[in-house]
């Protein structure tokens, strides 16, 4: 086997170390609260935990919140409230913005994107969507949606990460003899 021989065939073998990715979704029903007046905010209120089912051997590397204000019942409007899945606030209705508080036109759509830092608190195979109540009326929330891209958690060998190394050196050493 010639020198450029192997060495393509360790990058071709380092290029087999790249991850899988997979995505998957999971629901969060619909919320429509208590009717509440006063002592804003009010504790958090446990709406509903889903299973997250992520893949053996892959890591969390995005994931995307969505959501509704209103429900289907009450499309309308919610109450001021502060939407979070496993601790991370995913949304934020602030009375009087007309975007999410007070008489509206049907449903109202948010997103949130979670940060890098944010990704580890959804590793543990599930997710809990809390809510807390920051102004009177009653919370009303659509479904919503939780999207999840994994990758598979490969880390090369030692091994395979000192022969990718040399090959690496061998490859410049055999370059500048050339030259």
């Amino acid at each position: 086997m010639s020198y450029l021989s192997r060495v393509l065939a360790v990058a071709t073998a380092s290029a087999s170390l790249a991850a899988a990715a997979a995505t998957f979704t999971v629901t969060f029903p619909e919320v429509n609260g208590a009717v509440n007046s006063s002592g804003f905010p009010l504790p958090a209120v446990t709406a509903s935990t889903v299973t997250l089912p992520i893949p053996a051997g892959q890591v969390v590397t995005g994931a995307t919140a969505s959501g509704f204000w209103g429900s289907t019942a009450f499309a309308g409007s919610t109450a001021g409230v502060d939407v979070l899945v496993d601790g991370v606030r995913v949304a934020q209705c602030v009375k009087p913005d007309a975007g999410c508080y007070g008489a509206g036109s049907g449903q109202r759509p948010w997103t949130y994107a979670y940060s890098a830092a944010q990704l580890g608190t959804l590793a543990d195979g599930s997710a809990t969507l809390t809510y807390v109540q920051t102004s009177e009326s009653t919370v009303r929330l659509g479904t919503t949606t939780l999207t999840i891209t994994t990758t598979d958690a490969v880390v090369p060998t030692l091994s395979e990460a000192a022969l990718l190394a040399l090959s690496l050196l061998v490859g410049l050493a055999a370059f500048a003899t050339l030259r």
